[in-house]
């Protein structure tokens, strides 16, 4: 099963978003990340326009998806600072975390975005779980 879960390429999240078919699956609301993906690439490329590998990455996402398009040509732009991002594990099920981001002074239209987790909740148990490498799918060791 894990097959149906992987990304082909991990190299742009514009393209991941809408190239791919394990987004669907893996956010939990595809539609939101959709808009909020466009709106933020808006907001971080002004100023970019004309920069010919942004527009590499719009013309071909554009020319493959409809969704893309369709929400490119709304023109909206929207700056992230706080967001919820929700995500759906094949493994240990549905992720939420805080996501904060940040503009790196001194390095125009560069971010560091930090995801964090509310302490003991769902989302840190599975991570824990995660990073020891036990799953659901994990037989008990005794």
């Amino acid at each position: 099963m894990r097959n149906s879960w992987t990304f082909g390429e991990l190299d742009n999240l514009v393209r991941m978003t809408f190239l791919e078919p394990a987004a669907r699956r893996f956010h939990v609301d595809w539609a939101r990340t959709a808009d909020s993906t466009v709106a933020s690439l808006r907001a971080a490329t002004t100023g970019f326009e004309a920069d010919p590998r942004l527009l590499r990455v719009v013309e071909s996402v554009r020319e493959r998806s409809p969704e893309f398009e369709e929400r490119w040509r709304a023109q909206r732009v929207q700056r992230k600072t706080v967001t919820v991002k929700q995500f759906l594990h094949d493994e240990v099920g549905r992720l939420e975390f805080d996501a904060h981001s940040f503009a790196v002074q001194g390095a125009p239209g560069l971010q560091l975005v930090v995801y964090g987790v509310e302490p003991g909740s769902a989302t840190a148990r599975a991570l824990l779980l995660l990073s020891v490498g036990m799953t659901a799918s994990t037989p008990a060791r005794r």
